[in-house]
């Protein structure tokens, strides 16, 4: 007989406990039931062959805000519940709310708990509090035949997996036989009688090898030598279809889908969740790095019927509204602000420029009034007719309401009726003839009304010839008229010069408005256009299609970004005034805010009016000091980049400043003579990093000096010169003394710093040799010698002062270990000069040595893998030269200091293991099957797509739909009428 459910079982879980429920899932799966109890009768009928499928929700659903219905149709097809049972259970909302719903479909019997921590019904035992309980309350107490809790106790039937309980493995095993409905104890003996079985097999087994083993030395020998072969081989193809990836990834990322440029530049990565492990190649990294850099940031909102949604001209806020309610979001803090009205909302229009929200009620009035104060304006009474579509004159002067006229003649069509806002006075109406999908729309400069529509209603509208009238905005004469034309949507350029029409077929075209002639058309979108926005200062447009926007550059006419990954149908797509902002609504109840980013760089900090020589984290990496030739030193906050302190009465140019070691100081290091080394008159100043007091005198330091590099905490600086006969010094940064010179090089001097302590000094010289110091004694305590290699021009501590980095003239980068003085690893990074950049900026080394930052000539910053050698990232945003690098102290930053006057923080990583995880948690989907197949992958989603909720589809689902020939390319989305169609034919 077989089994009226789809699955053996339900495991619920808290997600602390994930490692548990995978483990049970998988046992449960694999478990070959013994063939003396295959068929036999239990208390649920034949006993099958195995407990195949078990339904994990982790495993196989995104996840979600509610309990949702794919969850529910899971445990209504589920013989039995297995509750996880622990502390962590007893606070999830999701385990006790699956508790209840099984409760409620009639099953209360067929609930099974397996206890890995805490203590069943804690509060009833000596020596245990509330905190400890296991069992969550929806499964300590009965419900009635109505679903509803009773206060009535329950004992439920209970495996124990605890060490003091029944153990791991006889735990499994009496849920097992729970599952199976037979006893525990036929079912421990049958696996006993098994594991004799097994053992005598082996020892046959044994006995056989043991007389052929030295045929089988040889023969392993050659499968070995196969084996190896086939991994080369195999390691090899997928390298060439990881540099083919890469490819496709770095394509999209310059068409602007950074989206998928990251997806495919994941496939072509290391998946450690994987079935084996890919090769790793430096060209997926490069592509992964620059996709994320310029991905739109995302923000997700929950907003109860989210539908069509609007910027208003603070940025700050949105205005949403569907089915009569109307919402405003709070982007910022994420409150829900609703305002409520007493009649049902219709339709609603925005205007940027004077803050006036207008919105059409069911009580036949139109009510106008200001977003930022809240203070009504005006109200229309007494409309004739069923407003269509709103909108509002750029200047708030006017405003506009396309209407259906209430006759009763069926063919009396629509008409547009403008009113004078101030006095809510009628101005004058226009006739049309068309009845159907009408929507109007006010040019940018107020001269010209666009009305358009179709003589069939959605969705026979698609494919179409409509009708778009554009009228005077002040006498209602018709200026130009576009028939037979397939439109959805249409908007005036920034100029009010040219109309831009979407279509069903996905085209953009643009027309003259006085001529009514076609002058170009976009066709980059595959699907029907229906949305079109423009940016306040018109730099930008927006046109969004069923399931993807884009963000256009209009005086290009190129693709900036684009937006995709929505689970659901686009209902709404709209653009902020500055341009820089997507808001989308889509089926469901969320919201996406999506920042559109200019640059490669997170933050630039501009203010300087000449080069910033020099750029630096305070210890907490939450400021930022920068140090200029314009005689200036400004803190900035690290995070939004806003200027918080500048100092601007510094004697000279300022070459490099720092925090001391509590943050409360700052140190100038200036001169009167940067422009001409060695300089010559050189001052050193403390100043109050709070308010930029100068808080002593001046000190004058005495002597020559090529480059200075202060301590970690302030307190010192190392000096340097180019002669030969003058050794590094050490100064105590706010009285100018010297405390140390550090003798020993036979040459020129090259670089010299601290170690990240500050009690170890770093010198480099053109005698050949690199040299760590005691910079409280000045003795010797390392030198690093390479015959082989030409003269070391810099060198660098990691940030924990375990290795360090040396740069030679022609470009070769070793890596030291500091405790030994050995060479670890060595590479040629391509880059080779003796002057420039390459030699003269300050490089950087980030956490633990795994990212060495490098200045490049011509503004270019390149990141590479130390332990590799690979070049992982380029970063191309600065136009002229760099003179200095700096990690925060997290290394999750980077700071870079430039000619062109900013400095520029960037977010990178430590790690490709860092970096791949930051790609999964920005993309809000997976690749659909259209998109693998064309990338010739795997049609199956990785794994991490699905437990990341990036997969909506049911895994056995997805495979039936793959087996399914008369199924499409690309399946509907889970939430589509379509998909639960197929879905109940196909089970």
């Amino acid at each position: 007989m077989e089994s009226p459910f789809k699955y053996r079982a339900f495991i619920s879980y808290s997600h602390k406990d994930k490692t548990w429920g995978e483990w049970l899932h998988r046992s449960l799966e694999r478990y070959k039931v013994p063939e003396q109890l295959v068929g036999t009768l239990s208390r649920d009928g034949p006993v099958p062959k195995s407990l195949f499928p078990i339904f994990r929700d982790r495993e196989e659903l995104p996840s979600s805000a509610n309990l949702n219905d794919q969850i529910r149709d899971a445990l209504d097809q589920s013989a039995y519940l297995i509750v996880v049972c622990s502390p962590n259970a007893v606070f999830s909302r999701w385990v006790n709310e699956e508790i209840a719903l099984f409760k409620k479909l009639g099953r209360e019997d067929r609930i099974l708990a397996f206890i890995v921590a805490g203590e069943p019904n804690a509060s009833d035992k000596s020596g245990f509090s509330a905190e400890d309980e296991c069992f969550p309350p929806a499964l300590q107490f009965r419900f009635d035949s109505r679903g509803k809790p009773t206060a009535e106790r329950l004992e439920p039937v209970a495996a124990d997996a605890r060490p003091q309980g029944d153990g791991k493995e006889s735990a499994k095993l009496k849920l097992i036989a729970g599952l199976l409905g037979v006893g525990y104890d036929a079912l421990r003996q049958r696996e006993v009688e098994a594991a004799r079985r097994r053992t005598r097999f082996y020892r046959a087994v044994m006995a056989s090898i043991a007389l052929l083993a030295s045929s089988a030395v040889v023969a392993t020998y050659f499968a070995y030598t196969n084996s190896l072969a086939e991994r080369v081989q195999r390691n090899n193809k997928l390298i060439t279809q990881s540099k083919f990836l890469a490819d496709l990834a770095a394509q999209s990322t310059a068409s602007g889908d950074h989206e998928l440029a990251m997806l495919l530049a994941l496939e072509a990565l290391p998946d450690k969740d994987a079935n084996f492990l890919r090769p790793y190649v430096p060209e997926a990294e490069r592509a992964l790095f620059t996709a994320q850099q310029k991905s739109p940031e995302l923000a997700e909102f929950q907003v109860k019927n989210a539908g069509n949604a609007i910027f208003l001209s603070d940025g700050k806020r949105i205005l949403t509204f569907f089915r009569g309610n109307m919402v405003v979001l709070h982007t910022e803090s994420g409150k829900v602000e609703r305002w409520p009205f007493k009649d049902k909302l219709i339709s609603i229009a925005f205007d940027a420029s004077s803050s006036l929200v207008a919105a059409a009620f069911d009580d036949k009035t139109i009510r106008i009034w200001n977003s930022v104060t809240n203070e009504a304006v005006v109200a229309v009474r007494g409309v004739e007719g069923a407003v269509r579509a709103l909108a509002i004159r750029s200047n708030g002067q006017r405003v506009t309401a396309l209407l259906q006229n209430t006759g009763t003649n069926s063919e009396s069509g629509t008409s547009t009726v403008v009113w004078d806002v101030s006095s809510g006075r009628r101005l004058f109406a226009i006739a049309h003839l068309e009845k159907f999908d009408n929507e109007i729309y006010f040019s940018p400069d107020s001269k010209y009304i666009v009305t358009y529509a179709s003589p069939a209603p959605l969705p026979h509208r698609m494919f179409t010839a409509s009708t778009v009238k554009i009228i005077d905005a002040d006498t209602g004469k018709k200026v130009s008229e576009l028939t037979g034309v397939d439109v959805m949507h249409a908007a005036f350029s920034p100029d009010g010069r040219t109309l831009f029409t979407g279509s069903s077929r996905g085209k953009i075209q643009l027309w003259n408005i006085q001529t009514g002639k076609l002058i170009s058309a976009l066709e980059e979108h595959e699907d029907l256009v229906y949305s079109i926005r423009f940016s306040s200062d018109g730099l930008r447009f927006l046109t969004s299609s069923l399931d993807t926007v884009r963000v256009w550059d209009t005086k290009t006419g190129k693709t900036i970004s684009l937006l995709r990954g929505h689970l659901g149908y686009l209902q709404s797509a709209s653009l902020s005034a500055d341009g820089k902002q997507v808001v989308t609504t889509f089926s469901g109840d969320i919201l996406r805010v999506w920042r559109i980013k200019t640059d490669a760089s997170p933050r630039i900090l501009s203010g300087h009016k000449e080069r910033v020589n020099d750029a630096a984290f305070n210890s907490d990496g939450r400021r930022v000091v920068t140090s200029s030739d314009d005689g200036s030193a400004a803190i900035w906050d690290a995070e939004s980049g806003k200027l918080l302190v500048r100092i601007s009465n510094v004697i000279g140019q300022v070459y490099v400043a720092r925090f001391s070691a509590d943050g409360r100081r700052l140190i100038t290091f200036s001169s009167t003579s940067l422009d001409q080394a060695p300089y010559k008159s050189n001052w050193i100043q403390v100043w109050d990093a709070e308010t930029g007091k100068l808080l002593k005198a001046p000190v004058k330091l005495e002597g020559d000096i090529f480059s200075v590099n202060f301590s970690r905490d302030g307190r010192r600086l190392i000096a340097r010169t180019l002669s030969e006969s003058d050794p590094p010094r050490i100064f105590d940064s706010e009285s100018g003394k010297l405390v140390l010179t550090l003798r020993g090089h036979k040459h020129t001097v090259m670089s010299a710093e601290f170690d990240p302590s500050g009690k170890r000094a770093l010198t480099t010289s053109l005698d050949g040799t690199t040299r760590i110091w005691d910079a409280e004694s000045g003795a010797v305590i390392a030198v690093f010698r390479d015959e082989e290699a030409p003269p070391v021009m810099r060198a660098i501590f990691d940030s924990d002062g375990l290795r360090v980095v040396t740069i030679t003239r022609s470009g070769i980068i070793s890596i030291w270990d500091v405790t030994s003085a050995r060479k670890v690893a060595t590479f040629d990074s391509g880059i080779s000069g003796t002057e420039g950049p390459v030699l003269s900026a300050k490089d950087a080394f980030s956490l633990k040595g795994a990212r060495l930052l490098r200045a490049l000539p011509g503004g270019i910053l390149e990141v590479r893998d130390v332990t590799t050698g690979e070049q992982v990232a380029l970063l191309r945003e600065h136009p002229s030269r760099v003179w200095s690098t700096a990690f925060a102290p997290n290394s999750e930053f980077a700071l870079t200091a430039s000619s062109d006057g900013t400095a520029r923080i960037w977010q990178l990583f430590p790690s490709t293991e860092a970096l791949i995880e930051h790609a999964r948690k920005l993309v809000p989907s997976c690749l659909t099957r259209d998109q693998r197949e064309k990338a010739f992958l795997d049609l199956d989603p990785p794994n991490w797509c699905i437990e990341m909720g990036k997969w909506p589809y049911n895994l056995a689902d997805w495979k039936l739909w793959l087996k399914d020939k008369r199924a499409k390319l690309n399946p509907p989305r889970p939430d589509a009428p379509e998909w639960k169609k197929w879905n109940a034919r196909a089970r």
